[in-house]
């Protein structure tokens, strides 16, 4: 994951700061979930909310050799997430490529231990999920 520096923008086209790590609800990042008019509020993120120091970034790479591959989604993160919040994040987009017609044939990452774990979960290769 590659490592960025941080800081906390304010975006007016999206009317929200960027540059905090969003909470993960179900392996996602909440979209726009910095948005605020009070001072008070800002504050209080800067004094209780990570920076975020990596970017995760999705791809999707079409089985087409004549396709390139195109990013699907890119957001800041703390590192902080666990390999069943990658895998949830996984279930999601698989569920909803399938909505939209799209066969996803597998995932890849590099070799970050979180990733390796939720690839491991889905093929039931020595590891299991928690109770």
């Amino acid at each position: 994951m590659p490592l960025v520096v941080s800081r906390i923008d304010y975006d007016a086209q999206s009317d929200s700061f960027i540059g905090f790590s969003s909470c993960l609800v179900n392996g996602l990042p909440q979209p726009n979930f910095f948005q605020t008019n009070k001072f008070d509020e800002l504050k209080l993120w800067f004094d209780t909310f990570d920076k975020s120091a990596y970017i995760n970034l999705h791809m999707i790479q079409s089985v087409a050799p004549s396709s390139p591959p195109f990013i699907l989604s890119t957001y800041g993160s703390n590192n902080k997430a666990t390999a069943t919040d990658v895998l949830k994040r996984w279930l999601y987009i698989y569920n909803q490529c399938l909505c939209q017609g799209v066969r996803v044939i597998g995932f890849s990452s590099d070799c970050d231990a979180r990733y390796l774990r939720a690839m491991r979960l889905c093929t039931r290769f020595f590891a299991q999920l928690p109770n």
